[in-house]
């Protein structure tokens, strides 16, 4: 498992790329409430996914793993409420919206957790300075 997200993560390839679908894809109606209930499902699947890539007794390098594997989980969400975004029913349209967003600022959070991270990682004097301030 470890193995294949490192080869993933070798490659700059878009969230839609590394996403298994859950449901049937690639062009749902996106005026039908019912393949919009069922993009959220799956995006929530997703969000349940990313939050078990992270454990807590983790080395550095498998916490920055999990946090690339969490970062792709929240764009996969992300691409799967994107789609209804321009959808005629108004609650579908908003709905993607604001949870595609939310994706979106859980994938920034990530990546500053990352960058966290790699700054401990690599600066070891600043590491009990900062854990105390």
């Amino acid at each position: 498992m470890v193995a294949m997200l490192c080869c993933l993560l070798l490659f700059a390839t878009s969230a839609s790329a590394l996403c298994l679908p859950l449901m049937t894809y690639p062009q749902p109606d996106i005026n039908s409430p019912t393949n919009f209930m069922e993009a959220m499902i799956d995006s929530l699947l997703y969000l349940r996914i990313a939050t078990t890539s992270v454990k807590g007794d983790a080395s550095n390098v498998e916490v920055l793993i999990g946090l690339a594997a969490r970062k792709e989980a929240y764009k996969c969400g992300s691409d799967l409420l994107s789609r209804f975004t321009s959808s005629t029913n108004p609650f579908v349209a908003q709905l993607s919206k604001t949870g595609s967003e939310i994706y979106t600022t859980l994938v920034q959070l990530t990546e500053r957790s990352e960058l966290l991270i790699k700054n401990f990682a690599n600066n070891p004097k600043t590491q009990a300075t900062s854990l105390v301030l």
